[in-house]
C-alpha cells in the first residue's frame, strides 16, 4: 500500500475524505468569480438582494467591482444598507425589479428570504419552516431598462445580472428591454419543484434565457429533498459568442 493510500485510509477513520484538487467539484462562488473576470463587466445588479448576503460574500471572496441591489422589503432593506454603508462600490435601492412599472403586495414571511409577490405552495409550505406567511407590504416596482436609462453611468455598460426573487426572475429578464444587449452573463434560481404557484419550472426559464442568446455555464443544487431530489439550482449563464440580444 502506497503512502498516500495509508494516509487517506487514517482520516477516513475521523469521517475525512481526501481528494486530489483536480477532483473537487467547483463551487458556486469559484465560477462566479471567474465569469465575472472572463466577461469584464463594469457593474453586477443584485436583484433580490434580501440582507445583502450575496454581495457580502462576493466581498470576501475578492470581488472588488462595482454592485447595485435591489431589496423591495423595508426590514431586509433596512439591514442590507447598514451593510452597504461604508462601501463606496456598492449602491442599494428599495425597489423590486420586474417586467412592469407601479406598485404591488409582497408576501413577508417569516424568514425574510422567502418574500415574494407569489402565495407559496403547499408543498413549500411543508419543505420550509421559514414560510409561514408573517403579513404583507406595499412595495414599489421598476423595470430594469427604465432604471438603466434613468443614468447616464449606466447606458452601455456590461453588466451582470444576478436574480433571486423567488419565482420571478423571468420577469426580470424580460424587464431588461432593450438593455439587454448589454448583459454579458447571468445568475438565475431555477425551480425543480415549485415552491411559489406561477413560478416558471426551470425549463421554462431555461427556454426564455437561451432565446436571448445565454449558454449555461454551471448548474449549482440549492435545496434536495430527502431521496437527493433536487428541488432548486443556481443557475449561471453566459451570452454566446457573437450572439446579440433580440428585441
Amino acid at each position: 500500500m502506497t503512502l498516500i493510500r495509508l494516509i487517506k485510509k487514517a482520516f477516513r477513520k475521523f469521517g475525512i475524505e481526501i481528494m486530489r484538487s483536480d477532483s473537487v467539484p467547483e463551487s458556486v462562488w469559484s465560477h462566479l468569480l471567474e465569469l465575472l473576470r472572463t466577461t469584464e463587466v463594469s457593474v453586477l445588479f443584485d436583484v433580490g438582494a434580501n440582507e445583502g448576503q450575496f454581495a457580502a460574500t462576493l466581498r470576501e471572496i475578492g470581488y472588488g467591482g462595482r454592485i447595485i441591489s435591489f431589496e423591495p422589503a423595508s426590514q431586509p432593506f433596512a439591514i442590507l444598507s447598514k451593510k452597504a454603508h461604508d462601501d463606496p462600490l456598492w449602491e442599494v435601492h428599495q425597489l423590486g425589479l420586474s417586467d412592469l412599472e407601479g406598485s404591488a403586495e409582497i408576501n413577508v414571511f417569516a424568514e425574510s428570504v422567502f418574500a415574494s409577490l407569489l402565495e407559496p405552495t403547499a408543498f413549500g409550505s411543508a419543505r420550509f419552516t421559514g414560510l409561514e406567511k408573517a403579513g404583507r407590504e406595499s412595495i414599489r416596482l421598476t423595470t430594469l431598462n427604465r432604471f438603466i436609462e434613468s443614468r447616464t453611468d449606466l447606458r452601455n455598460v456590461p453588466y451582470f445580472l444576478k436574480m433571486d426573487t423567488q419565482g420571478l426572475d423571468v420577469q426580470v429578464f424580460r424587464g431588461a428591454g432593450e438593455r439587454l444587449e448589454d448583459c454579458r452573463a447571468l445568475l438565475s434560481e431555477l425551480s425543480v419543484l415549485p415552491i411559489y404557484h406561477g413560478m416558471p419550472t426551470y425549463e421554462e426559464a431555461l427556454k426564455v434565457y437561451r432565446n436571448a442568446g445565454f449558454s449555461v455555464t454551471g448548474l449549482f443544487a440549492l435545496a434536495r429533498q430527502t431521496d437527493l431530489a433536487v428541488i432548486e439550482m443556481d443557475c449561471t449563464m453566459v451570452r454566446a459568442t457573437g450572439h446579440a440580444a433580440s428585441h
